[in-house]
């Protein structure tokens, strides 16, 4: 199958929204500082009446142009150790695990926008709430019936990708995306299909299909199965993307069998200590994103 057909595969399995149209700029909302980086809280529409919000953090001591990575996670916040509220460092977060926190330490930008299920779904739920995500994948349903939950995760990321690309602090020809778990699952596919990206870094997301949920509603729902039967398989979107640099991270859902899906020259660790990544796996993941960033 040629490359051209296959992509084209993919995105018809992602899906497309109904046509619409809107501005997706960014508004700042609060900047705040901290001892290693500038931050800057704001907002993003991703549809006409949809706005996401976003983390920028910038390093203090900042070269410009700076290479830049997108972290998408549930919770912007999360990824800097900070309170969704006050902005106030966590205490109960160790700081390993912080990754927005260790990029910007490494001299990266960092834009980290939040999922749809925070910004969908018109509920009184908390953020917390795991409810959110079976009613943010019913009402894209209804709003938007040939689009998949990825496909909305996919777009929204990029949407924010296209302002950190467009940041005169950045240097948009060094430019990553990084992600765990759900992150990991948006920073595979949105690095894979998009021709900006140098370089992924994602952790334990499940690059094998029955290794995870990839079958949810807020993901691909009842589709997976047409696509599993039609031969789809991850690791084909590392085959469209042949100059970009991937390091995967096991350690629950991705294991020792997990290499199957990835090339020769993919960076792989397999801590096998859970789901949550090890300081020494994030270690070797970090000194493989400088090999490709700030030294390649």
């Amino acid at each position: 199958m040629h490359a051209e057909e296959l992509k084209a595969r993919w995105l018809d399995a992602l899906g497309s929204p109904t046509p619409r149209v809107f501005d997706a700029g960014f508004t700042p909302l609060q900047r705040f500082e901290c001892e290693d980086y500038v931050g800057t809280v704001g907002v993003q529409f991703t549809e006409p009446d949809v706005r996401q919000r976003i983390l920028v953090m910038k390093p203090r001591c900042l070269a410009k142009p700076a290479p830049a990575v997108l972290l998408p996670f549930y919770y912007p916040e999360r990824i800097a150790g900070i309170e969704f509220d006050t902005l106030e460092r966590r205490d109960n977060t160790p700081e390993s695990s912080i990754l927005g926190l260790a990029l910007v330490r490494r001299g990266y930008v960092v834009y980290a926008p939040e999922t749809y299920h925070l910004n969908l779904p018109k509920c009184e739920l908390g953020r917390d709430a795991w409810p959110r995500w079976a009613m943010a994948a019913a009402e894209l349903q209804q709003r938007h019936p040939d689009w998949t939950g990825m496909g909305k995760l996919v777009a929204d990321a990029r949407l924010a990708l296209d302002l950190m690309a467009a940041d005169d602090d950045v240097d948009p020809n060094r430019l990553a995306v990084a992600g765990h778990s759900l992150g990991g699952k948006i920073a595979f596919f949105v690095g894979t299909l998009d021709s900006r990206i140098r370089c992924i870094v994602a952790s334990d997301f499940g690059i094998l299909w029955d290794s995870t949920n990839w079958h949810d509603e807020w993901y691909f729902g009842r589709k997976l199965a047409a696509m599993k039967a039609a031969g789809m398989h991850l690791g084909q979107l590392l085959e469209l993307a042949p100059a970009v640099r991937f390091f995967l991270i096991a350690g629950q859902y991705d294991h020792a069998g997990s290499r199957v899906e990835l090339r020769d020259s993919d960076g792989f660790c397999n801590h096998a200590a859970g789901h949550a990544p090890t300081p020494e796996a994030l270690a070797q993941a970090w000194g493989f994103l400088d090999q490709c960033l700030l030294e390649g």
